[in-house]
């Protein structure tokens, strides 16, 4: 049986010669492996632990701008940053909305375009290893974090209850533009990607649950 053929079977519902096998880690650990099984790269890795499914990585973000005249480079969300401890008495992190925000900035804010991503190598990379292995991918949206850098984590906890309407309008930008660059990525795909895991990007466009309600 082959690794796609596991997987199909699997998700059919139907009998596999054994459970398949997918891999995840950060690069420090899949660094150490290669290290210690003596192989050549990721893909002879994944080949050597049995893996039978291949995971298309994308970027959803663009690079950062900058640095400005004072020192900050900005990311596609609008915040700005720059190296820490700079000693002069000014923040080193600036997000783009503050507890005086209201929903007409959120509105008004420059949200970064989905379309302005580089997708012209996705179908190229899933239809290298599509006809072997199960190749699947979303790009990765950790929502909770986006709407902290954009207002603050902190602030994020209080506008929850004390502005809920500010904090709703962030997530469906935010919610939007993650939909939208996976829509994206799957035109481009064609049917090169056969499973699109359920990541952030739906919880974010559903506005968290309304805050998780009991």
């Amino acid at each position: 049986m082959t690794s796609r053929e596991r997987v199909l079977q699997t998700i059919a519902g139907k009998p596999t010669d054994r459970a398949p096998a997918d891999y995840g880690a950060n690069k420090p650990v899949t660094d150490a492996l290669i290290r210690k099984l003596g192989v050549a790269n990721y893909e002879e890795l994944m080949k050597a632990l049995h893996v039978d499914m291949r995971r298309i990585c994308f970027s959803h973000e663009k690079p950062d701008t900058g640095p400005d005249a004072d020192g900050y480079k900005q990311t596609m969300w609008g915040i700005r940053h720059r190296g820490r401890n700079a000693a002069d008495g000014f923040l080193d992190f600036l997000s783009p909305f503050t507890e005086g925000s209201t929903v007409d900035d959120v509105h008004a804010h420059p949200w970064p375009d989905p379309t302005a991503l580089d997708y012209s190598k996705v179908r190229e990379r899933c239809e290298t290893q599509h006809g072997e292995y199960v190749t699947y991918c979303a790009p990765w949206s950790p929502f909770f974090h986006e709407v902290g850098w954009l207002i603050g984590q902190e602030k994020f906890m209080i506008s929850m209850h004390a502005k809920p309407e500010v904090v709703h309008a962030i997530l469906q930008h935010i919610g939007d533009y993650e939909v939208d660059v996976t829509r994206c990525f799957l035109e481009a795909a064609g049917a090169g990607c056969l499973t699109l895991p359920i990541s952030g990007t739906i919880s974010g466009h559903n506005g968290v649950c309304s805050f998780l309600p009991p």
